[in-house]
Order: C-alpha cells, then sequence, then structure tokens
C-alpha cells in the first residue's frame, strides 16, 4: 500500500527524542465537546521547538513526552509510540482496502466484460478489447 511505503520512508528519515510537557491546553467545539492536549517542547539539537501533542492523553505539565520529528521537516512530528506513527495509516488502509474489496467482489460495480475479473476464484485477465 502507498501508504505504508510512506509511513516507512517518514520513520526512516525521523529522529526520535523526549520532550517535556509544559502546559496542558484546551479546545471546545459543539461537536467533540472539550478536549485537552499537551503542548510540548523538544530539543532537535538545532533548535528548541513547540508542538501540541495528541489529544485527552493523560499527562500533565512536567511528564517526559517521548516524541519523533522528521529531520528535514522538525515541526512535522509524532507521539513516539506504535499508534502514535501507525494509527493513521492504518485507518486509511483499511478505508482504501475495504473500498477496493468492494469495488471487486460486489457484482455490477466492475462490469464483466472488463478486462480484468476478480472474484472468489482469482484474478482472470481476459484478452477482449485488447488492440482492438
Amino acid at each position: 500500500m502507498p501508504l505504508t511505503l510512506y509511513k516507512m520512508g517518514w520513520l526512516a528519515f525521523s529522529k526520535p527524542t523526549v520532550g517535556t510537557v509544559l502546559y496542558i491546553a484546551q479546545t471546545n467545539s459543539r461537536t467533540t465537546g472539550r478536549q485537552t492536549y499537551p503542548v510540548v517542547e523538544y530539543n532537535t539539537g538545532r533548535h528548541k521547538l513547540t508542538a501540541s501533542g495528541d489529544y485527552n492523553l493523560p499527562y500533565s505539565a512536567g511528564d517526559p513526552y517521548p516524541i519523533r520529528y522528521n529531520q528535514f521537516n522538525e515541526t512535522d512530528t509524532r507521539l513516539n509510540t506504535f499508534w502514535g506513527c501507525w494509527i493513521d495509516t492504518m485507518i486509511w488502509n483499511t478505508i482504501f482496502t475495504v473500498i477496493i474489496s468492494i469495488t471487486f467482489l460486489v457484482d455490477g460495480i466492475v462490469p464483466k466484460e472488463s478486462l480484468i475479473n476478480l472474484s472468489l476464484k482469482g484474478i482472470k485477465f481476459t484478452e477482449k478489447g485488447i488492440g482492438h
């Protein structure tokens, strides 16, 4: 999946560090209600930066916060945990897989006359229409 390759590239060119939670900020909205998030300070070796952490995690001011940052764009950060690095990729890959599965496995979405037929028996390629 292309998203997995992108994430693997991002991880290969990112660096881990441990930041410090400066304070807990909050946001309010009609749809999601009150949410809190840590504001984290981290050091890249060249700069000392701040970033907003993930919502509704149990952090307090002064807590260490594991973070990964893109070494070519130091403000591009993720929480340095499995879920922090991979959850968005897993969600988008699942959506992509479901859409592709529905497209090929539900009769009538891909016409039977198409060059590629995908069924539970396997993929069949036909020569109908090639070169004509």
